[in-house]
Order: C-alpha cells, then structure tokens, then sequence
C-alpha cells in the first residue's frame, strides 16, 4: 500500500485565558478544522524520500516516525518497496495528486469504515515506566473511551498494549534507539515483568501491529515553562521533537508508525503531575487523531471545552476527504 507522511504540533502550548461561550455552528466547525485538520500536511510538500517497508532497516524506515533525504528530513515520503533511491516514486506522486487531499479532511477509519477493526483501528500503547501506576492507566483508558463517545464510534482497537521504555536524558533518543532498544544500558529485550523495552519486540509479540499511539506519563519535558508544560505530542519520551503520521492510498491516517502522548514533567526543577487534567489527556490525544494545530475552545480559551468536541464529532461523522467549507455539524 502506498502511503505519505505528515506532520504535526510538537508541544502543545495552551492558552487558558478564558472566553465567551463558544457559537458551535457550521462557519465554527468549517473554520477550526480548516486550521487544525489542515495543518497536518501541506499538498506542495516535496516528495523526496528514502523509503523501505522493512523494519530491518530502522535507519530509514518511515514507520519509524521519519522520512529522510540525504542528510535532510522532510515532511513526506513515500512507504513503497523501491529500493531505497531518493527521488520520485511515480505510482505513489500520482495517487497523491489524485487524492488531492489540499483543504479536506484526513483522519483515522471509524469501526464501521474498517475491515478488521482489531488490526485497521489504532494500537492504543501504555508505557509502564517514568510516573505509571494502575490509577493513570485507568485514567489513561478512559480518555481513549472519552474520545469515542464524543466521535460516537470506535477508533481504538480493543486490546490494550505495553511497554516499559525509560529514556533518562532529554532530547538524546533516536527513533532507531526506540525500534532497537539501544537507549538501553544493558540488552535485555523485556522489563523484569516481561514488557517489550523497543518497538521491535512489542512488534515480534504482537504481529498485528505496526505502530500506535504510546501514552506515557512523567515523559514530557519543559517547554518554555513548567506551568505550560503539562503535555506534548512527540515521536518519543523526554522531547517535544516533531512526530509524524502516514496517510495510506485512501487518504486515512495509518495506524503505523509509533508516536507518543508525553504527560507531565517530572524533575527537579519541575513536577507538575498533579496539574495534568482529564482535559489535557483528551487534548493531547486529540492531536494525534486529527486535530493537530490549536483553535478556539481547544488551546485557546480552554484545553478541551465544547467546541473541541464538537469539531472532533464533526471529523469522524462527515465522509473522508470532505472539503472543509461542506463540513456540516452533525
């Protein structure tokens, strides 16, 4: 299957200023998903790009969460199995172009759209290292059961995974690190309580799966101060380093490729745990399924008020590739 890569909001940097009630009308919804939903990718991205299907070659695979030109990183590439030249993959450029994807929505596929839901709906991933306890689990899988009752479908699959993958240093772990478990001081491939400690394993163990969502808490890192850092979208723990999603030949975003919720800084400078809402959970998934710059009553004057939900309905209950000024509220 030919797929492209896109890219999202690093950290996620709330405004709480407070506001008026939101007017949750069409001209809101068409607007704020014009904003979020389209900056996800951008039609003129360049097309250049190693790409590989294997995992035994992490360096540049783009499930890995990259794509990667020479010595550059870009935006987009194509997941085919050529053999690695970097240039144009004409098959994959041509279905892009008649994707059209420029100014209409992309999101995941709903249980309904899916033919296997448990292996077409996304991996939600939990990592039992930094700050998890059995409560932020639970707290963890009901945001994921929040966010599909306001969608009003399943988008999850049903089994939850984990891993036990602690980074210490900021800022100095590789997406190949992540598949290989080399950001590891020793070479055990489990947690003393059997977890997968790398992608590749959580990969062997589960064959199904290809990436997901990893959701981890005391991983993020201070961006800009502690009381605006309560959460971040990442491709791994201990950055706010841009990640990237692939979207497939039917213009949905693929459930492969691992990218991660970071919630709350844990350190000696700041802990703010204990200020990470309901709210802000919601809100950081929120960018990974969709959403992925800031709006009004989602970033702006609330992390996750009405309005975000509303646009999110909107999302997943209008038909993919719905242009954003036909979104109709449901």
């Amino acid at each position: 299957m030919t797929k492209i890569k896109v890219t999202m909001l690093a950290a996620s940097v709330l405004f709480l200023l407070g506001c008026d009630d939101v007017d949750i009308n069409n001209s809101y919804i068409q607007k704020s998903l014009t904003a979020s939903n389209g900056a996800l990718y951008d039609q003129n991205t360049a097309f250049e790009g190693r790409a590989y299907m294997d995992y035994d070659l992490p360096s540049i695979s783009p499930r890995l969460g990259y794509c990667f030109n020479g010595s550059l990183a870009v935006q987009v590439c194509a997941e085919t199995s050529f053999d690695g030249r970097v240039g144009y993959d004409e098959d994959w450029v041509e279905n892009y172009q008649a994707l059209d994807l420029d100014n209409k929505t992309v999101r995941f596929k709903t249980f309904n759209e899916a033919t296997n839901p448990e292996q077409d709906l996304i991996p939600l991933i939990i990592n039992k290292a930094y700050s998890y306890s059995s409560d932020w689990e639970s707290r963890l899988i009901d945001s994921a059961k929040r966010i599909e009752s306001t969608i009003g479908q399943r988008i999850f699959q049903r089994e939850i995974l984990y891993v036990d993958i602690h980074v210490e240093d900021e800022f100095a772990v590789s997406r190949d690190d992540l598949y290989n478990g080399s950001y590891m001081t020793n070479d055990s491939k489990l947690s003393a309580d059997g977890v997968a400690t790398s992608y590749k394993q959580l990969i062997k163990e589960n064959p199904h799966v290809a990436g997901g969502i990893i959701m981890s808490v005391g991983s993020n890192v201070v961006y800009k101060n502690c009381g605006d850092s309560k959460g971040s979208v990442s491709y791994a723990p201990k950055t706010n380093y841009i990640p990237s999603q692939v979207i497939d030949s039917e213009g949905y975003l693929s459930n492969e490729g691992f990218v991660w919720v970071n919630l709350g800084v844990v350190s000696g400078t700041c802990n703010n745990l204990n200020n990470v809402s309901n709210s802000i959970i919601d809100h950081e998934l929120g960018h990974l399924i969709g959403l992925a710059d800031h709006f009004e009553d989602y970033g702006h004057g609330a992390a996750w008020g009405d309005g975000a939900k509303a646009v999110l309905k909107a999302l997943y209950n209008n038909p993919l590739g719905t242009p954003y000024d036909l979104i109709e509220k449901p």
